[in-house]
């Protein structure tokens, strides 16, 4: 293992974007790193993967490679906020070792229609598979890019997950009613922030406001940029976005109730969100 953070005291994080995967995790990282009262893990930069990574830690998955010391060194004790920015923090498992270990911090999640995360994700899939440099990379969420589209659903549709240790796959990662359970049943709900992506998109300094009035810090301006864009190389066809409209009506009304709101921008023209993190 190769890494060149810096050992020091540090702490543990006070805030935690914990996902969900292609929803903006990576421009909320870029983003609130510029705020003066926010420090997002600063001391990390990690080799290990295979590419220089300065975002996901990994440290609350069931793969993470450090210790808790290492971990508290990634943040700085010196008044400011420290917090971390994930787009795979939504199993049971994980969300156990956040409560453990940090059961105080707040947590963000930020979700995106989700026919659109879902081809926003396999079409990623596909690419990372030509940029990689890891020679046994297959896919995520047990999707393979050695599998069709159909093939994947039906095999993730057929599978009984066992959510609390493995997560969801790329269709389930998009039923957020069942994901918000899962932290409501380990956190306070005034422990959680709720973010939609497309909002985020469309009124970057509102969701900015937002999440100071959250995590108690003073409303700065921010000049929004967006991050990881990708641009489509795979497109749902018709019968396939259609078919996953019927699979994610449920979850979205479910979802709907629990915030307390419909989301007009997910049931209209969508928002064309190339990357989203």
């Amino acid at each position: 293992m190769e890494q060149t953070t810096p050992m020091n005291t540090g702490k543990l994080p006070d805030f935690i974007v914990v996902g969900v995967q292609k929803c903006g995790t990576t421009a909320l990282h870029g983003n609130l790193r510029k705020h003066p009262s926010l420090e997002i893990t600063p001391n990390f930069v990690d080799f290990g993967r295979g590419d220089r990574n300065t975002k996901e830690t990994d440290f609350f998955t069931a793969w993470s490679r450090f210790t808790l010391e290492e971990y508290q060194g990634f943040f700085n004790d010196n008044g400011k906020l420290q917090g971390e920015v994930s787009p795979y923090y939504v199993s049971g498992r994980t969300l156990d070792k956040i409560q453990t270990l940090v059961p105080h911090a707040k947590l963000i999640l930020i979700c995106r229609e989700p026919v659109s995360r879902l081809e926003s994700s396999f079409n990623h899939m596909q690419q990372f598979q030509s940029e990689t440099t890891l020679s046994n990379f297959t896919g995520w969420h047990q999707w393979s890019v050695q599998r069709s589209f159909e093939e994947n659903l039906q095999e993730e549709m057929d599978r009984v997950p066992n959510l609390e240790v493995s997560g969801p796959g790329v269709v389930r990662l998009g039923f957020y009613a069942d994901i918000v359970q899962r932290i409501l049943a380990r956190f306070d709900s005034s422990q959680l922030k709720i973010l939609v992506a497309e909002e985020y998109r469309q009124s970057p300094a509102a969701t900015y406001r937002e999440i100071a009035q959250f995590l108690g810090v003073q409303d700065m301006p921010i000049a929004h940029r967006e991050e990881n864009v990708r641009q489509k190389t795979w497109r749902l066809l018709p019968e396939q976005r259609e078919m996953l409209h019927e699979i994610y009506r449920p979850a979205n009304q479910r979802f709907f109730e629990l915030l307390g709101r419909d989301i007009p921008a997910w049931s209209a023209s969508p928002v064309i969100l190339n990357g989203g993190g």
